[in-house]
């Protein structure tokens, strides 16, 4: 089980580009649960999770929370190379009806509504372990949907944008892992279309 929040900090070296979101921001507090397992020859780990939206983003957009699943299967080979595939489905709990909401609002537009209801992602992936402290990642994000609020067509999916990332990741402590990484549009490099990120995950118990 885990129990915790995401601290996001938006353009560091830039300053506050865009006055109407915040720079930093507490993100929504989540409960999460995990298994780990096996089958065949392929590492398993099946998570659950759900979120309360008490962040600005969340109540902007009146967001009351979400739920999401996710499978990650993962086949290491003995040269220090690992295949990936993770898969998943993310909903959201939103308080007010399609169009209701002035922001959001979309006449005419699937709906009405530009809020996502549920989506959908398969993003396979792989990793290099160089040793034990230090590895290299890439995702393939091509495959990524979403669902609008209020489209009558329930199983109507449109594309998310599709983006490639690399990173390294760095296992500074048992309990300190960091993971400086990009993201870009691979079929259109732009500077302005790039994102350059850093995260670190700590274990406080």
């Amino acid at each position: 089980f885990t129990l915790g929040t995401t601290l996001g900090f938006r353009t560091p070296f830039q300053g506050d580009v865009d006055p109407k979101r915040n720079q930093m921001n507490v993100y929504d507090p989540s409960l999460g649960y995990s298994r780990v397992g096996k089958i065949g020859a392929f590492q398993s780990v099946g998570s659950l999770g759900a979120s309360i939206g008490t962040s600005k983003e969340s109540t902007g957009i009146d967001r009351q929370g979400s739920l999401g699943v996710s499978w990650n299967l993962l086949h290491g080979f003995q040269n220090g190379l690992s295949l990936g595939t993770a898969i998943s489905v993310g909903y959201d709990i939103l308080s007010t009806t399609p169009g209701a909401t002035a922001s959001t609002a979309a006449p005419g537009y699937y709906g009405g509504d530009q809020r996502t209801e549920w989506e959908l992602g398969i993003y396979p992936y792989l990793e290099y372990s160089f040793n034990d402290r230090l590895s290299f990642r890439t995702v393939f994000g091509y495959f990524n949907w979403y669902h609008l609020y209020g489209d009558a067509k329930s199983t109507r999916l449109l594309q998310s944008f599709v983006y490639q990332s690399m990173g390294l990741g760095i296992s500074v402590t048992r309990d300190v892992y960091l993971y400086p990484n990009v993201q870009f549009v691979p079929d259109n490099i732009r500077s302005d279309f790039n994102n350059v990120a850093m995260t670190a995950t700590l274990n406080i118990f």
